[in-house]
């Protein structure tokens, strides 16, 4: 009895120890369904995921919202024959495996909703043979290593209180310290959560599914967070940053109207930064200016005949300067001044750029005396500096820039079906004078497209003579569409798009922060 007592307690820590492996759940990625009928089509796509994800969640199951976080991928499809349809539903590992593969099936549109219930019970059964710890992200390959490893100890030590002879003191029973499996555990399992914490990565946003363009900073409200705003080719979107990005309202523009581009700056500076909106309206210029309101954007202004570009350092500083545009997609003309007077704008103060210079690869910044410079991105990426008077003072080796070229129309109108509008990247500087230049590289071959796939932002500094490198970040391998600078907090926030699209057709994008020190 005694011996057998001795083998429970020594168990008891092993059971105890693999348990919480069995408890994890299973991480499910829903991708969006295909769908066989041409009506509604887009729609159903995004509706059947969202149903089947909200119907998954389970104690067993966790539906999450990026491929990067899944254990398991669920691949969707919907087809319709006459008023009979079926849904098919195919689990795979996120290395591709196989698992299962389940359908349901109904008789007409009215079970397509119970029907999506049905499967998602169905797909609960499937997984319910699948052992999560077997197959997975690393930490779960780490969390079956240890669980196969924690039984060896336990299986050679029984054996000891055998060796013991019972018959003596029975004070010499009381090695029942011999608990020692349970300190074996838990060295074990403690490593896990502090190699997790280990790993500095930049703050990231969650995926946001579209091909955005822009992206521009507000205001700071506190506990609330900062003000983003991201642009799209139709929407204008207002977020909130803090631990997270959450969603606050979004706007949309016109069917034959294209966004390229968004700026804040609060130039009648009354405290609320007004956000300007950069619209492409049958190849001409037509921007928009939104002011922030009570978790709304309330539209102030429209058909503004510029394209607008922001230029300066935070919110008092920042100027928005305005562009010209040819049909063919050329900035052309002289550079103006924004100027908000009440409820009214206007194009003032033209300013002459040196030669190569436009709206979209320029900026100004002071010498360690005070003296201004203009600095210019080439055509062919290199960075030229200049005197006041036009005189060129520097030329850079190395090439930066790069940007995916824009078409200007919107809904492939024949009338401007040859407007490409070619767009620099930025060229920030910080109020101590420092330029912020992005450099995308690594076309992926993809022809026309010209998609790039990495990209890095460095922090270059003008020592009288030459801009001298003061910091890069590390190799993204992404394309960066835009990217804004906080002198609140010294970050850079880069609008990341990725280089391949999805199995829906899509390229997804993402905020990521990176602190410039």
């Amino acid at each position: 009895m005694n011996r057998c007592l001795q083998l429970v307690i020594l168990l008891l820590p092993l059971l105890l120890a693999v348990q919480p492996c069995r408890a994890a759940k299973v991480k499910a990625y829903v991708n969006k369904f295909s769908v066989s009928v041409a009506e509604n089509r887009d729609e159903l796509k995004h509706s059947l995921q969202t149903l089947l994800m909200s119907r998954l969640n389970s104690d067993e199951i966790l539906a999450v919202d990026s491929q990067a976080e899944a254990d398991i991928l669920i691949e969707g499809s919907y087809i319709v024959f006459g008023t009979v349809f079926s849904l098919d539903g195919l689990i795979k590992t996120r290395a591709g495996a196989f698992i299962d593969r389940v359908f349901i099936q109904g008789d007409s549109q009215n079970e397509l909703i119970p029907a999506v219930t049905d499967m998602a019970h169905a797909l609960q059964r499937a997984l319910w043979k699948w052992d999560p710890t077997l197959v997975g992200t690393g930490g779960g390959e780490q969390a079956a290593a240890a669980s196969t490893r924690v039984p060896e100890p336990a299986v050679t030590s029984p054996p000891v209180p055998e060796v013991r002879p019972v018959p003596k003191s029975p004070q010499k029973a009381a090695p029942k310290p011999v608990v020692k499996p349970a300190a074996v555990a838990v060295p074990l399992q403690a490593p896990l959560p502090k190699q997790q914490k280990i790993a500095a990565k930049p703050w990231e946003s969650h995926r946001l599914p579209e091909t955005l363009n822009g992206i521009a900073l507000g205001r700071s409200l506190g506990d609330k967070g900062v003000e983003v705003f991201t642009t799209g080719e139709r929407y204008l979107r207002y977020y909130l940053k803090g631990s997270t990005l959450q969603f606050v309202t979004a706007v949309v523009v016109g069917a034959d109207e294209k966004i390229v581009g968004v700026d804040v700056a609060d130039l009648d500076q009354d405290g609320v930064p007004e956000v300007y909106v950069s619209v492409v309206k049958g190849g001409t210029p037509a921007s928009q200016v939104y002011a922030p309101e009570n978790n709304q954007l309330k539209k102030i202004a429209g058909d503004i005949p510029y394209l607008l570009r922001g230029s300066g350092s935070g919110d008092k500083g920042q100027k928005i300067y305005a562009q010209k545009m040819t049909a063919a997609g050329l900035l052309t003309g002289e550079v103006f001044e924004l100027v908000k007077r009440g409820d009214r704008f206007a194009a003032e103060t033209p300013l002459t750029l040196p030669r190569f210079g436009n709206l979209y690869n320029f900026n100004r910044f002071s010498g360690p005396k005070g003296e201004q410079y203009i600095v210019v991105g080439h055509p062919d990426g290199y960075l030229l500096v200049y005197a006041p008077d036009g005189k060129q003072l520097w030329k850079s080796r190395d090439k930066f820039g790069g940007s995916e070229p824009i078409t200007c129309q919107a809904g492939g109108e024949p009338a401007t079906a040859g407007c490409t509008l070619t767009r620099s990247q930025r060229l920030l500087v910080t109020r101590s004078g420092d330029v912020i230049v992005a450099r995308n590289s690594g076309l992926n071959g993809n022809g026309a497209k010209g998609i790039y796939t990495k990209n890095n932002v460095l922090l270059l500094a003008w020592d009288g003579q030459a801009l001298q490198e003061k910091m890069r970040t590390g190799l993204s391998q992404n394309y960066l569409a835009d990217f804004s600078y906080d002198e609140r907090t010294k970050e850079m926030l880069l609008l990341e798009v990725e280089p391949k699209e999805d199995s829906s057709g899509e390229r997804g994008s993402r905020v990521v922060v990176r602190t410039v020190e």
